[in-house]
């Protein structure tokens, strides 16, 4: 399923309510999930849509962030029962640098998640798991990415929260769906 830009100007209405979460701290160490441990993380982007008023990004590059804060951060994980976890691009925003205060463009990540159960091969969610990833608030995003930050640094911190959702969307399914 493609990502229209009918679907980023309506993520990009939302992405001020960015600036009213609270700070994520990626830097506490994860604990388990069940018996989860994660085999492959595996990111493709074929598709991948440039939202509107984005920096351009280097597909192959937000792929490569995605994957490796994903692995990074879900591979301390000591279960003892494998699980893949599949993600695929839709789009994605690098804010570029906006008036300050009157707009402050924020940068975002459109994703599809699935996760396979290595053992068996099989998918634990038929129907993929959308995710819409916003890049975590800082005094350095408070006016806007694009003005403080670097595309790289914006990549770096959008491919963080996105690992941080994803483990939070693991924990709902653990509980809800006695996944893992």
């Amino acid at each position: 399923m493609g990502m229209s830009y009918r679907s980023f100007y309506i993520l990009f209405l939302c992405l001020g309510l960015a600036g009213c979460l609270g700070p994520l701290d990626v830097q506490e160490p994860v604990k388990p999930i069940g018996d989860f441990a994660l085999g492959y993380a595996v990111v493709v982007g074929p598709d991948m849509v440039k939202g509107p008023m984005s920096r351009d990004g280097d597909p192959d590059q937000i792929i490569a962030s995605v994957k490796q804060a994903i692995e990074t951060h879900l591979e301390p994980l000591s279960g003892t029962q494998l699980f893949h976890v599949a993600v695929k691009i839709e789009g994605y925003v690098l804010a570029q640098a906006g008036l300050p205060l009157l707009v402050s463009p924020q940068s975002a990540l459109l994703l599809s998640v699935t996760i396979w159960r290595d053992e068996s091969g099989q998918k634990l969610n038929s129907v993929p798991h959308q995710i819409t990833v916003l890049e975590g608030p800082s005094e350095r995003t408070l006016i806007g990415s694009g003005l403080s930050q670097s595309p790289d640094e914006q990549l770096e911190n959008l491919a963080r929260s996105a690992a941080l959702q994803i483990e939070a969307w693991l924990r709902v399914q653990r509980s809800t769906e006695d996944w893992f």
